[in-house]
């Protein structure tokens, strides 16, 4: 028996997915209800990572050319 780092990876998933579970309820649901937690999650998720991808750069743009320009006065 050796030291095997898939198993390690696939036991992290695990672990957190368990955390999840345990911390959403999950086993306490209906599965539509698991499904429909989901996709809101997932939903929120993307819409995250998608507002941060279009709208992050140019405000960090402008907070850098604020910071950075010499100051009258």
């Amino acid at each position: 028996m050796g030291y095997n780092p898939m198993r390690v990876v696939y036991d992290y998933f695990m672990w957190l997915y368990f955390q999840y579970s345990v911390s959403l309820c999950l086993p306490l649901l209906e599965p539509w209800e698991i499904k429909m937690l989901n996709t809101i999650l997932v939903a929120l998720f993307a819409t995250t990572v998608y507002t941060t991808y279009s709208f992050l750069p140019p405000h960090l743009a402008m907070w850098t050319r604020v910071l950075t320009s010499p100051h009258d006065g």
